[in-house]
């Protein structure tokens, strides 16, 4: 787990990213309105990928009181320019693994297992009750 910040440079210049609350709401909010657009059988697409990256730098502009000059087609254009090209692509792979590590992510992470926990134990109560009920 880590404090959720890292940079990366694209187009030269050194860019700020914070994977934290308000990155991961925003991105949640954009898995809502187009889960096709941000997973494609649970792997992440070059949209989600970008959009990933674009939370993490909105994010870092409001910890730093500063206007986001960048937009989400910078954050596209920079991921689809790397997507196909393994050398070019570690800055990226190495944001995204700070991503996936990062304590906001992790907690949803963890809240999503005990959701599933919760679930399938009522499912497990249920089904016994369901048994009993017509032993």
């Amino acid at each position: 787990m880590n404090n959720g910040y890292t940079t990366i440079e694209i187009d030269g210049k050194t860019i700020g990213i914070k994977f934290g609350l308000p990155s991961v709401q925003l991105l949640l909010k954009k898995i809502a309105a187009f889960p096709d657009l941000i997973f494609d059988n649970g792997a992440l697409t070059v949209a989600g990928i970008g959009f990933i990256l674009y939370s993490g730098y909105v994010n870092n502009c409001l910890l730093k009181d500063a206007e986001a000059k960048l937009t989400y087609e910078d954050f596209m254009n920079y991921t689809e320019s790397v997507a196909n090209d393994t050398e070019a692509a570690k800055p990226l792979n190495a944001v995204i693994e700070c991503w996936g590590q990062s304590r906001e992510v992790q907690k949803v992470v963890d809240n999503n297992k005990e959701d599933v926990k919760k679930k399938n134990l009522i499912r497990t109560k249920s089904k016994a009750t369901v048994m009993a009920a017509s032993e």
